[in-house]
């Protein structure tokens, strides 16, 4: 659960990034077609009294096991986004790393419990970046409303994922993603 102001943002965050990680995890389209999540905001009607609170949580569902706690963990890392160059910086890592990056408690142990490759991190938070160029500012800012206005009890079923990340946009990210670490490594 994270508390901050611009929770739509960092919450779709971790929808993209849950998006990338299950590509980059090996699922068929199918099955990605057929993932669920469970995402809400909720602003504080008193600023400097209430917190704005919001959570991302991706239904295990048709995933196993070890693929849906990859995700989760690969997904906890997707608010680090918001940084600079993030590739050089992920796979550097270091604690101070997540309280830069804005993660909540939970993000954190989410990600701390990831045992895979920093280059497979490094990855996904760089293909949520390609994904929010790739749609503007316009588009991040359309994600972000759509969250907010996100209301998961008034829907007959939990959203799908490809709501937030398609199959096809989370694929070409992590390719553009892939191709720049490449060039960075030389």
């Amino acid at each position: 659960m994270t508390t901050e102001p611009n929770i739509a943002l960092h919450e779709a965050r971790h929808a993209l990034a849950a998006g990338v990680a299950l590509v980059a995890l090996g699922i068929d389209r199918a099955t990605y077609d057929s993932v669920q999540c469970s995402l809400w905001v909720s602003p504080g009607r008193k600023p400097d009294v209430d917190d704005h609170i919001g959570e991302f949580f991706l239904l295990p569902g048709v995933l196993r096991e070890d693929i849906h706690a990859g995700a989760i963990q690969l997904a906890a890392l997707g608010p680090l986004a918001a940084l600079p160059n993030v590739l050089k910086r992920v796979m550097k890592g270091g604690p101070d790393l997540f309280v830069k990056g804005g993660m909540s408690d939970s993000d954190c142990e989410n990600a701390g419990d990831w045992t895979g490759p920093p280059t497979t991190q490094a990855l996904v938070v760089r293909a949520v970046q390609h994904m929010e160029n790739r749609i503007g500012v316009g588009g991040v800012a359309r994600l972000s409303k759509l969250v907010r206005g996100l209301v998961v009890e008034d829907l007959p079923d939990l959203p799908p994922l490809t709501l937030f990340a398609p199959y096809r946009e989370a694929e070409a990210a992590l390719t553009h993603a892939r191709l720049e670490l490449r060039k960075a490594l030389g």
